[in-house]
C-alpha cells in the first residue's frame, strides 16, 4: 500500500492536523461505505463489483481480509 503522506509531501502534517475540523464542520464529507470482514463471502463481493460495473455501486465496499 502506498503511503498517502508521500503524495502530500510537505503538506502532510498540516493536512492531517486540519482534516478533523474540516470533517466536523462539513467542509469535507467522507463517502458512504460498508465493510465486509473476510474474503469468504464471494457472492457479496461479486455482487458489489457487478453493481460498480453497471454504474449502480453508490456505496463503497471495504473488504477486510
Amino acid at each position: 500500500m502506498q503511503n498517502t503522506n508521500a503524495n502530500l509531501g510537505e503538506h502532510a502534517e498540516p493536512f492531517w492536523r486540519v482534516l478533523p475540523s474540516w470533517i466536523e464542520s462539513g467542509v469535507v464529507q467522507p463517502t458512504a461505505f460498508w465493510t465486509l470482514d473476510g474474503l469468504e463471502d464471494v457472492e457479496a463481493i461479486n455482487k458489489q463489483l457487478d453493481e460498480y460495473s453497471a454504474g449502480k455501486g453508490l456505496v463503497q465496499l471495504v473488504v477486510r481480509p
